[in-house]
């Protein structure tokens, strides 16, 4: 297991730095929104930063993709939680929210049980649409919590979007793990 190398750090600092976003909101630091949104941007920049200097440096490790992987499902759902725990979102949203949370949960067992049998399950397209859709929803819902206008409507199409992406892609990778096993 090497968690030492440079795409791991930039990872893990990603990760504090998503949660420093929500500490700011949490004690009511003087951050405006736009430099909330945009930190949360960099967060998402330097998800795309870790994977290229892995490949770059040839430090692309089994331990450092499942990191990956990992910390950008958790962040999701920090973020997520914080939103309802600060009184965001309707009941449509949240059913929504919860079916890709068992999704990822499946995926996740899915992807650990194909690392433990040296399967590799090849990151799909439509996973990343999905991807960038939640981010989009999550800086609706930084927006939100910071400048009390309501994006209901367009959270509720953002993560119906992000939803039925999911759920294709873990089909997708359904048939991939049936037929690479």
């Amino acid at each position: 297991m090497r968690l030492n190398t440079i795409p791991n750090w930039i990872s893990i600092g990603r990760f504090l730095l998503g949660i420093g976003i929500i500490v700011a909101m949490e004690m009511n630091l003087e951050i405006g929104a736009f430099w909330l949104v945009a930190t949360y941007g960099l967060v998402l920049g330097l998800d795309k930063v870790d994977g290229l200097v892995a490949r770059k440096f040839n430090q692309v490790t089994r331990t450092g993709v499942y990191l990956d992987w990992a910390l950008d499902r958790a962040l999701v759902l920090i973020m997520i939680m914080f939103y309802w725990y600060q009184g965001g979102g309707s009941g449509m949203l949240w059913w929504l929210i919860v079916i890709g949370i068992i999704r990822d949960s499946l995926l996740s067992g899915m992807r650990q049980l194909a690392l433990e049998k040296n399967v590799k399950l090849k990151t799909q397209l439509i996973g990343k649409f999905k991807y960038i859709l939640e981010n989009v929803g999550i800086m609706l819902m930084i927006l939100e919590l910071k400048t009390n206008n309501t994006y209901g409507d367009w959270l509720i199409i953002i993560w119906m979007g992000a939803t039925v992406l999911g759920l294709i892609s873990l089909l997708n990778y359904a048939k991939q793990w049936k037929s690479e096993k």
